[in-house]
């Protein structure tokens, strides 16, 4: 270089130098620590990706492997121990699998997770029952059916539930003790064992009472005296039972209703279990006559049958004539026709159904049987009510109609009625529906009711019948009586 230009250079002012500050210690520790902790995380990153050997987990907070404790497995490379599930449990350490987590027993059951011991298994409660290993929760113990209960706790099986005894239930689920079936109440029982509704008592038919609670048999239900009726059904004691009205009478034992008397007798009492008979000579045409005033004179004819025939309704219990076969039918037909003829004795071939087909009845619904009887020459209505009427006559229809249905259809005959009046015989026509009907030849009266319970009503005598001459007309009566009293005069 030029002299002039190293001068120069000399002449210029040199930077100051900047002071160099002593290392103070706290900045040197800080240092370690940084440079510690950045290769610690970076170690506890490379350990928490590979995880722990199988049956070891991290210790909480830590990237530490430690053995699994009891009640818990983990897989290898897992970075947790892993509970058991409920229903299971395991007393091994260090477990490397779930299959070290043992299931409770049958019968048994555990809700707690990650369980070390068996005695977390509990029994299931009286009233279930644990049909499979490894039950999570009592509601998982199955409960026995409602009509059902059992006392016996860690039951296994549903044969443990015992059904409640006939003539009580139960709606309860899992039941445990005998005392949740109830009984069934008075006035009605049941024969069902396990049953689960209060329906499976079956109410006491009319009729009949029972005072009896949990009674398991329609035996329990007693049947009102004769004389009486009752017309509900399930009830509880005798004192629903009702006395027959005056007009009215029962001949049989559980009646859900009183006859009332026929034609020809009366009755002025309660709870009768026969009508009087009128006096000879005298008819009381109407049913359920009250008073024997109500007997009037036969005008026309002294033996009150002026066309020698009459027709006889008789009223049976339990007796279904359409249920019966063709064979069945004509058979019962012919015997009671024939009970008929014997009893007001005349030949089978005078007693004729509705038709006027001879040696048979007709057969109508809810029991009823018709029939006429002609050719009664040698009786008079006060003879042939009093044969009719009786008990022995009611045994011999009810003796042939066992002989074809059996006796334990239980077939009894509720009442006995006849009306004199002059045979005439129905038609049948066919309409296009094809249904039959009847229709009478001639006007006669209505058939006879006497099943049920009526308020009697004097009826006047129809001048067109035979019926119609048993009474005498009032007019004629006050012609007679004005009559005496003139002659008296």
């Amino acid at each position: 270089l030029a002299p002039s230009t190293i001068k120069a250079a000399r002449l210029q002012p040199r930077p100051r130098a900047r002071p160099r500050l002593p290392c103070h210690p706290h900045l040197s520790n800080m240092a370690s620590a940084i440079r510690f902790a950045l290769l610690a995380g970076a170690s506890s990153a490379v350990a928490a990706a590979a995880g722990c050997p199988a049956g070891r987990g991290f210790a909480p907070n830590t990237t530490t492997c430690v053995k699994c404790g009891a009640g818990t497995w983990s897989d290898e490379g897992s970075s947790e121990c892993t509970r058991c599930r409920p229903g299971t449990w395991s007393s091994a350490a260090g477990a490397v699998s779930v299959g070290t987590c043992a299931k409770c027993p049958q019968g048994k059951w555990s809700s707690q997770l990650g369980s070390p011991t068996q005695q977390s298994c509990q029994a299931c409660s009286a009233g279930r029952w644990g049909g499979s290993d490894g039950l999570g929760s009592p509601r998982e113990c199955t409960a026995c059916q409602p009509g059902t209960w059992s006392t016996e706790k860690g039951a296994t099986s549903g044969e443990v539930c015992k059904p409640c005894s006939s003539g009580t239930w139960s709606h309860v689920h899992g039941a445990s003790a005998p005392s949740t079936c109830i009984a069934c109440s008075p006035g009605t029982w049941s024969d069902q064992a396990g049953a689960s509704t209060q329906a499976s008592c079956t109410k006491c038919k009319r009729g009949t009472y029972s005072e009896k609670t949990g009674a398991s048999s329609a035996g329990t239900c007693n049947a009102c005296p004769v004389g009486t009726f009752q017309p509900a059904l399930g009830q509880a004691n005798v004192s629903v039972c009702i006395r027959c009205a005056p007009g009215n009478y029962s001949v049989l034992p559980g009646v859900a209703s009183c006859a009332t008397c026929p034609p020809g007798t009366w009755s002025g009492d309660f709870a009768v279990t026969a009508c009087n008979l009128c006096p000879a000579g005298k008819w009381a045409r109407a049913s359920g006559s009250l008073r024997e005033s109500q007997c009037m004179p036969c005008w026309r004819s002294q033996d009150c049958l002026e066309d020698q025939s009459a027709e006889v309704t008789v009223q049976f219990t339990n007796l279904d004539a359409a249920a019966l076969s063709d064979a069945e039918t004509r058979e019962l037909g012919a015997a009671l026709a024939g009970d008929m003829a014997a009893a007001c004795d005349v030949d089978n071939s005078s007693v004729v159904d509705l038709t006027g087909s001879n040696a048979t009845v007709t057969f109508g619904p809810g029991g009823r049987v018709s029939a006429f009887v002609r050719g009664l020459a040698a009786l008079s209505a006060h003879d042939l009510a009093a044969r009719l009427y009786s008990a022995s006559f009611r045994a011999a229809l009810a003796n042939s109609t066992a002989d074809v249905v059996g006796p334990a259809a239980g077939v009894q005959v509720a009442s006995v009625s006849l009306e004199p009046k002059a045979f005439a015989a129905v038609t049948t026509s066919t309409t296009v529906t094809s249904t039959t009907t009847v229709a009478p030849a001639t006007t006669a009266a209505a058939t006879h009711e006497d099943i049920t319970t009526q308020r009697h009503q004097d009826v006047m005598p129809n001048d067109h019948s035979g019926a119609g001459a048993l009474a005498a007309p009032m007019w004629l009566a006050s012609l007679i009586a004005a009559a005496a009293l003139s002659g008296a005069r």
